[in-house]
């Protein structure tokens, strides 16, 4: 489809400011963020593009009702190492009174409620405080350095420019109803994090909303092209086929049980990858059922990787001892 272009305005003109005023909320149906990861050692070039999507289902968790996150992660595009992760569920989001609340069950241990954004106090000289999805307790100040809009679709969004009040070399902006530059579930990851993040393209019904007109790509030795375009509908890149393999308990302390759901698996090969891409552990397995000892593997996220025939198929491993 041919890629849609959505202008990006800074309103300077009082009578349009007045458009802005009234709040925009996040989504609650079907809804989509893109974002463009980068990671220093990566060559040139070479990037992640992860999709959060909400198809609008509900999930309770702790007494309160939160909207289904699902994730997957395009790894590498256009690269000997292109590959696209299954879609698992992320987690759930939550708005009151202009505070959104997100638990992730996805690629942590942490699976606290915590206020990533707050919009209820946003006047020039506000600092807001928030916590960030890394497990880290600790609130993160921001100060509030300009606002303005900029056009969301068919609706102006107030945007707020940020600045980390102890280092104030450290910024984003966040857009009502979007989130951060950073991407949904990134606010702030600045702070603690030795990738880059970027949203990149918005969507609602599968409708794009919103392009990033000046991504900061951080940590990309190469400015990827990244082209927002329409895609799939979370419900139909959720009818998966059978997957190839499971794997349990996860998170896993010192062992895991590899389960193959295949008649043939003959020259199936399991890799297991820790965050930096490295392999650190390689099995060619022989049998449908296979206990796999971790004892060598420190604490922390990995991916492990069935590849037979050149088929490939991943799965998060969380490792806690």
């Amino acid at each position: 489809m041919k890629k849609t272009i959505i202008p990006f305005a800074i309103l300077i003109s009082f009578s349009i400011n007045l458009n802005a005023q009234t709040y925009q909320p996040f989504p609650t149906g079907e809804a989509t963020w893109e974002v463009t990861r980068c990671w220093y050692f990566y060559d040139p070039g070479w990037y992640d593009s992860y999709t959060f999507s909400m198809d609008g289902t509900d999930t309770l968790y702790n007494g309160e009702v939160f909207k289904k996150i699902y994730i997957t992660n395009h790894h590498l595009p256009g690269t000997i190492h292109d590959t696209i992760y299954p879609i698992e569920f992320f987690g759930g989001i939550r708005e009151s009174n202009k505070q959104v609340f997100i638990y992730q069950m996805w690629a942590s241990v942490d699976t606290s409620v915590l206020m990533v954004y707050d919009f209820s106090s946003t006047n020039v000289g506000d600092t807001i405080y928030t916590n960030v999805l890394s497990g880290n307790p600790n609130l993160f100040g921001h100060l509030v350095t300009a606002t303005d809009s900029v056009l969301v679709g068919s609706t102006y969004h107030k945007r707020l420019h940020l600045a980390d009040v102890n280092n104030s070399y450290n910024t984003e902006y966040w857009i009502e109803g979007i989130g951060s530059s950073w991407g949904l579930p990134f606010a702030t990851f600045w702070s603690i994090t030795d990738n880059s993040y970027d949203l990149s393209c918005f969507y609602k019904n599968e409708n794009l909303q919103y392009e990033n007109p000046s991504p900061t790509y951080g940590f990309c030795q190469a400015p990827p092209s990244i082209t927002c375009e329409i895609i799939s509908s979370v419900e139909t890149g959720l009818e998966l086929k059978t997957q190839l393999f499971e794997i349990f308990p996860n998170p896993a302390a010192e062992e895991i049980n590899l389960v193959l759901n295949m008649i043939d698996f003959k020259g199936a090969t399991l890799n297991i990858y820790d965050f930096t891409g490295k392999i650190v552990q390689t099995l060619v397995l022989d049998k449908s059922n296979t206990l796999i000892r971790l004892e060598n593997l420190s604490n922390g996220v990995y991916v492990s990787t069935i590849n037979i025939d050149g088929h490939i198929e991943s799965k998060k491993l969380i490792i806690q001892k």
